[in-house]
Formats: C-alpha cells, sequence, structure tokens
C-alpha cells in the first residue's frame, strides 16, 4: 500500500511537470508562431474579428513589399559582416585571454581576473560616449569599424571561457609542453578540442547580441547603406506606422530578422546545454 502511494505521488508530480512544461513551450512558442502566421496573411485577414489561430489564405505578398521597399538585403548583409567579425575575433582574442588567466601563472593574474569581473558589471551606457567620441576622434563613425571594434572582446566572454579551462587537467598542457607544443598550439588545438561546447556557446551568445544590437548601431551609423537589421527594422516599423500601417509587412521583416537566431541555437542547442554542466562554478 505504501510502495503504491509512492508510485501515485511520483506520477502525480511527474504529470505536473509535464503539463508546465507543455504550457511553458506553448507560451514561449505561442509568439514565434503568431509572428510567422501573421506575415503570411493579406492585410485584411490581420483585422478580422475574432482572429484566426489556423493557417489560411496564406501568401508571400508581404515578403514581396519587405524586400522591394525595405532594403533588407543590404541590411542582411552589414548584420552578417558585423556578427561574424564579432563572433570571430571575440572568441580569438577572449580564449588567449581565458587560457592566461586559467593555465599560466604571473604577477596580479587574479587581480587582473577581478578587474575583468568588474567590468562585466559595468552598464554599456556608461562606456557608450567614451566610446563614440572615440570613434567621431577617429573618424570611425558610419564604418564597420565602429560596429566592431566595441565588442572585439567580451569581458562575459573571458569569464565563461576561463570557467571552461579550468575543466581541463594540466596533465595534457604539460605532455604537449613536453613534446615542444607552444601556447598558441595548445590553446587551438588540445583546449578548443575538449571544450567545444564552452566555445559554441560564446559564439552564439556573442552572435545573439551582436545581431540583436540597437543602440550602438544607431547611435555611429548615419546612412541607409549601412544600418543592420534591427535599425533597418526600427525605421521600417516608423514608417509603416506614420504611414497606413501594414502589421504583415512588420511582421515578415520581423520574422526575417528573427530567423537567423533561431537557426542558430537550433544547430548549437546541444552543445550549448552541455556547455552548463561543463562551465562549472570553479573560482
Amino acid at each position: 500500500m505504501k510502495l503504491q502511494r509512492i508510485l501515485t505521488s511520483k506520477f502525480l508530480w511527474r504529470l505536473f511537470a509535464y503539463i508546465c512544461l507543455i504550457v511553458g513551450g506553448f507560451l514561449a512558442l505561442f509568439p514565434f508562431y503568431w509572428m510567422i502566421l501573421n506575415s503570411l496573411k493579406p492585410g485584411w485577414a490581420l483585422t478580422q474579428w475574432p482572429p484566426s489561430f489556423l493557417p489560411y489564405n496564406l501568401t508571400l505578398e508581404n515578403y514581396r513589399y519587405v524586400f522591394k521597399f525595405a532594403n533588407i538585403a543590404r541590411a542582411f548583409f552589414n548584420s552578417l559582416i558585423v556578427s561574424v567579425s564579432v563572433v570571430v575575433s571575440n572568441v580569438v582574442l577572449s580564449s588567449m585571454t581565458a587560457y592566461a588567466l586559467a593555465k599560466l601563472r604571473f604577477p596580479g593574474r587574479e587581480l587582473l581576473f577581478w578587474i575583468i569581473i568588474a567590468v562585466m558589471m559595468l552598464p554599456f551606457q556608461i562606456l557608450m560616449m567614451p566610446l563614440y567620441l572615440l570613434m567621431s576622434n577617429y573618424r570611425l563613425l558610419d564604418t564597420y569599424w565602429a560596429l566592431i571594434l566595441p565588442t572585439v572582446v567580451s569581458a562575459f566572454s573571458i569569464f565563461l571561457l576561463r570557467q571552461g579551462f579550468l575543466s581541463v587537467p594540466d596533465d595534457y598542457i604539460d605532455a604537449a609542453k613536453m613534446d615542444g607544443a607552444s601556447h598558441f598550439r595548445i590553446l587551438f588545438t588540445i583546449i578548443f578540442s575538449m571544450t567545444k561546447p564552452i566555445i559554441i556557446t560564446v559564439m552564439v551568445i556573442n552572435l545573439y547580441w551582436t545581431w540583436n544590437a540597437f543602440l550602438w548601431p544607431y547611435l555611429v551609423i548615419i546612412h541607409d547603406e549601412m544600418t543592420t537589421l534591427p535599425v533597418m527594422l526600427a525605421r521600417f516599423q516608423g514608417v509603416q506606422t506614420y504611414d497606413e500601417p501594414r502589421w504583415g509587412a512588420i511582421m515578415a521583416a520581423s520574422t526575417l530578422t528573427a530567423a537567423p537566431l533561431v537557426i542558430a541555437y537550433l544547430f548549437a542547442q546541444k552543445k550549448f546545454v552541455e556547455a552548463v554542466s561543463l562551465s562549472g562554478l570553479k573560482m
């Protein structure tokens, strides 16, 4: 009888957990479904009441309108150039710093690490004006350099990579040194191969931050030819709201902006989850 009560209790808790997961998943996915569905609806179908939650009368008219009037192809190219540059440079440069903090012994190492932690706590708004003046003094405004240089190294990336590198046993590094391997070879062959989930996580996080960045590109970019997708989306939405609103076109532009991030996360999801356990809590 006692065993039956225990099994019943476990079943009820598991059922409750599944219900919570289903409800949470629905609440998380429904906005994306609604955005994609409305991007494929004709204009008259967006204002009908009650709204239809099932797809019907689907059309690509909104997407054709976006590609014709929103200059989204150029904005996508700009976002791609900036995001790839930031992700690659961030992984390379931040990993070098993280390797030094995790595996090398030198005076002031712990102090440097805590300084990086302190920098990580600073909000971007504090650094925004000095960075803007720096870009202006070097005449880098309205260029790719203004979008890339401020984020080529990230304190958060250094912290996360250091935590992952600490999980690599020193025996591997000592053996590589005995074979004559340099620190660069140890980092980019041994450390990288043993901490792939952390590397991919840093890439995904930096891609997310860079792709969605709005305030900094809005400040340093003037001409439409250099705008990134979030800035283009805001300007396009402002024009549509000022004139006769085309909510279907706004939804289509939003879908095209969000799609690359969703695809990137789906490909990196497994490694992203592994990184949570691999990074640990070592300080």
